[in-house]
């Protein structure tokens, strides 16, 4: 049997390259069951994320994706 769904945080990493940074971000929060549904279905609901968004990878413009705040911290907050 297959688990409920949740409400799942999509936060991609924070980077540091050529003199730029960013820090991790929240795209948004969706009903799912796993992290790659929550993104897939947040990708078909907006096109600024599905434009940079690599499903077969699961990272934002090259940015690993997290389901939580404290792990997308990590690199390069």
């Amino acid at each position: 049997m297959r688990e409920r769904c949740r409400l799942i945080e999509i936060w991609s990493e924070g980077y540091i390259v050529t003199g730029n940074h960013g820090f991790a971000t929240l795209h948004g929060k969706v009903e799912a069951h796993d992290l790659k549904e929550a993104c897939d279905l947040f990708a078909a609901s907006n096109q600024e994320f599905a434009h940079y968004y690599d499903a077969n990878n699961m990272r934002w413009w090259g940015c690993r994706i997290f389901d939580n705040w404290e792990d997308a911290l990590k690199s390069y907050g």
